[in-house]
């Protein structure tokens, strides 16, 4: 059998696989989110979740849409051309938005009022040498009152407190013990205990690294429910689970906190509920967030203790 036709064995199979029993709880299709004109029709390039406000954030072809956990748009905006094209967006406690903006080759942070009027730039402050050769940071999230800004291509983190002094840097090429097999980081995120998360497509893995330095890694390659094939967008629940995104699968894969495979969902197909290459995802409110390709928008689905 040819390698084309494996592949389309395998995506075929994925289309017409039902839900996989999770233990512990139940994982449901509730809604996309949308607009008064219906669900968004876009590719978002990022999603967060604000748990002070309950307010979904989705970025995407330079616009930053804000929605309540209802599931419908309340205010959407653009930066000035001249502060740059909005790649990732975090609240802030005052209700202030920290929006990671790109202009050419330079990228900045852009503080704006909760009707996305600038405010200023955020002046990042002694910044580690480590970062003189360069740092471009592409998602910005925020976890217990501070900033996490994330070089996916250069594999390092910045962490800065709301006047931009630095807090911590995280090398995580070197943090990790990455060989030159490790082509950037896929997914980040920040769980609710200050958690760093990652995912490395090349190396199949997941790895969460503990306020304490701890670091855990999962994942071993395939197309068996618990294994990755493509993996990209990683978050964690207040439960301490995990959900990892498989974009060839299209699916969201969980784990509970001790790394245990708990269930897939998502599946790739066009009926309500699947997913199309899902490559970004947040929790909150008990729900998760699934932002795919293919102008699907984005998923919201529950999440029920059993």
């Amino acid at each position: 059998m040819g390698t084309g036709r494996n592949i389309a064995v395998l995506l075929t199979a994925l289309a017409v696989a039902g839900p996989i029993p999770a233990g512990g709880m139940t994982l449901g299709y509730m809604y996309d989110l949308a607009d008064t004109t219906g669900p968004l029709r876009e590719s978002p390039g990022d999603v967060w979740y604000d748990a002070e406000a309950r307010e979904i954030f989705v970025v995407g072809y330079g616009v930053v849409r804000i929605f309540t956990d209802t599931g419908m748009e309340t205010y959407s905006f653009r930066l000035d051309p001249e502060l740059g094209y909005p790649v990732s967006v975090a609240a802030l406690e005052s209700g202030d938005l920290l929006v990671l903006a790109r202009r050419d080759d330079r990228t900045s942070v852009v503080r704006c009022n909760f009707r996305g009027e600038p405010q200023g730039e955020l002046a990042l402050t002694d910044a580690p040498p480590e970062l003189a050769a360069g740092f471009h940071p592409s998602a910005i999230r925020r976890a217990g009152g501070r900033t996490y800004l994330a070089d996916l291509v250069g594999m390092k983190v910045l962490v800065v407190d709301d006047a931009g002094a630095t807090l911590a840097f995280h090398d995580v090429a070197r943090m990790l013990e990455l060989d030159d097999q490790a082509d950037g980081l896929t997914g980040f995120g920040v769980a609710p205990d200050g958690s760093l998360l990652f995912t490395v497509a090349t190396l199949f893995q997941a790895y969460v690294v503990a306020p304490g330095g701890s670091v855990r890694a999962w994942g071993k390659p395939g197309g068996a429910p618990g294994k990755f094939n493509v993996v990209k967008g990683i978050a964690a629940d207040d439960r301490g689970r995990f959900y990892v995104l498989d974009a060839l699968k299209s699916a969201v894969i969980a784990f509970d906190g001790q790394l245990n495979f708990v269930g897939e969902f998502g599946y790739r197909g066009d009926r309500p509920g699947n997913l199309v290459y899902p490559t970004g995802i947040a929790f909150g409110g008990g729900r998760v967030y699934v932002a795919q390709n293919g102008d699907r928008g984005v998923a919201v689905y529950r999440i029920l203790e059993e």
